[in-house]
């Protein structure tokens, strides 16, 4: 869970320093990763699929070993309950928070104090440890040691993802609201691992993949849906400023 989290945190960081070279490199550099990826999911993962290997790994080479299989197993369909799509309003919210910070704020922060990018970057490294600390020590520890339920440390969260939002934008300095958004990143850990650890405690093996695909899917909509909504607003907000001014 850590990797995908914190790798939407420290992506922008690492562009913003790349980009010292050329506007391109970031670009060239992101291609050649996506391209080690493509190899090791084609050479190096293993194949899981219970329709084609089984229960210890071994492929199926005979195909009436599928097809019994197929015919064995029930195709299982969830049935969609309140809890469910709580869930998915959570995980939508919290990418959208997410989302909104990696595409606005550093804009938002360049436009307003005229921040230079490699001091965002700088910025956006140290908000990265504060969440991967967030993720690895402190969350276990309230979660497991400390037995504190997960919807708790959710409403929790999003009530300090929500000050941090709202210190970010009412600051009148930079380091205001440099400290206000590193707030956010404080809260934003206590609430990603929720709906995941919800459905796959609440939801039989038989349909969590189904589940949690659909998770997934509110996931990269707000992804996709924020920066577009977003940027139309700030566009519009700050044109509205400009003509005030």
């Amino acid at each position: 869970i850590l990797v995908p989290y914190s790798s939407l945190l420290r992506s922008p960081a690492v562009g913003g320093i790349l980009a010292q070279v050329n506007y391109q490199f970031p670009m060239y550099v992101a291609g050649v990763v996506s391209g080690i990826a493509m190899v090791v999911a084609l050479f190096i993962l293993k194949e899981s699929h219970p329709g084609l290997v089984d229960e210890e790994g071994n492929p199926r080479k005979v195909k009436s070993d599928r097809k019994q299989l197929k015919e064995s197993k029930k195709i299982a369909k969830p049935r969609i309950t309140p809890l469910m799509l709580i869930c998915f309003v959570s995980e939508f919210c919290i990418r959208w928070a997410a989302s909104a910070y990696d595409s606005r704020y550093g804009i938002y922060l360049s436009d307003k104090f005229q921040i230079k990018s490699i001091t965002f970057s700088i910025v956006v490294v140290i908000q990265s440890v504060v969440c991967c600390v967030m993720h690895v020590l402190v969350y276990p520890l309230l979660a497991t040691t400390l037995n504190i339920p997960i919807p708790w440390l959710c409403i929790t969260g999003y009530l300090i993802t929500v000050g941090g939002y709202i210190g970010m934008s009412a600051s009148s300095t930079l380091m205001g609201s440099i400290i206000a958004s590193t707030i956010l990143w404080i809260g934003y850990p206590l609430v990603t691992p929720t709906s995941v650890s919800i459905i796959s405690t609440t939801h039989s093996k038989d349909v969590q993949g189904t589940v949690l695909s659909w998770n997934n899917f509110c996931y990269q909509g707000s992804l996709i849906v924020c920066p577009l909504v977003l940027s139309a607003i700030y566009i519009k907000s700050r044109e509205i400023g400009r003509a005030h001014v």
